[in-house]
């Protein structure tokens, strides 16, 4: 029998992260709803700290991992795209538009997991041995589970926090070490917030950046539409 939020309490024994998994397909209206989900299209606004100008961005997804990104700040536009192989950025400004193929390695490594059509806390699901529930917390006051993930795993976090009322991840953290510094791991934690139920499926509207404890950026999006109907063509360079 899959674990339920109202018969856990601190003093009894963690779920496993099979009825979590099950738990988490359960508040999103099943497998079937999920599946439903091919594609996505989000527009909304990305902050920085300390800055007032205005930048829009457009995010596009496609199962199981083509992704466009823009980000727009007038007269400046940068957009991203990955066609599940490949990967290009595209600078514009008023004087013509640079693109370039991305080719570092850690830099396309970090675009394939961005990608990714599901969440990393999906990613886990079949892979139970990868990640395990160790304690009942809170995040910003919301009563949560703490999932530490293991480095084999293939998602970029070493912590992911499920919430305890509708099961999605609400606090992702991952330690980057600087080549250059080993000696001082840098702290990413993402936290993600105003959570709406589209088509039974649960979304994250506000994302909160942080490095080291400090705000790096705030993405709040305006606008979802789910299964847009997007060509593959979309996810390519445009010649």
């Amino acid at each position: 029998m899959a674990w339920s939020q109202e018969a856990a309490t601190k003093e009894e024994p963690l779920p496993t992260l099979m009825q979590l998994h099950i738990e988490h397909v359960n508040a999103n209206g099943g497998r079937a709803e999920l599946a439903k989900v091919q594609s996505i299209m989000l527009t909304g606004k990305l902050s920085i700290p300390n800055s007032d100008e205005d930048t829009r961005i457009t995010y596009y997804k496609k199962r199981p991992n083509k992704m466009r990104v823009s980000v727009s700040r007038d007269p400046i536009q940068i957009e991203t795209m990955y066609n599940g192989k490949k990967a290009w950025t595209v600078f514009r400004d008023p004087n013509g538009e640079t693109v370039n193929e991305v080719i570092d390695p850690q830099e396309l490594l970090e675009t394939e997991q961005n990608s990714r059509f599901i969440g990393p806390f999906q990613t886990l699901m079949g892979n139970e041995k990868l990640a395990t529930p160790l304690a009942f917390e809170e995040v910003d006051g919301q009563e949560a589970i703490r999932i530490e993930v293991k480095p084999e795993a293939s998602i970029p976090f070493n912590t992911i926090w499920i919430s305890r009322e509708h099961f999605q991840e609400i606090k992702v953290t991952k330690i980057i070490v600087d080549p250059n510094a080993p000696e001082k791991p840098l702290l990413n934690e993402i936290f993600y917030e105003n959570f709406e139920q589209i088509d039974g499926v649960w979304f994250a509207k506000t994302s909160r950046y942080f490095m080291n404890g400090k705000q790096q950026q705030l993405i709040e999006v305006d606008k979802i539409r789910l299964n847009p109907g997007i060509y593959d063509s979309y996810f390519e360079r445009q010649k």
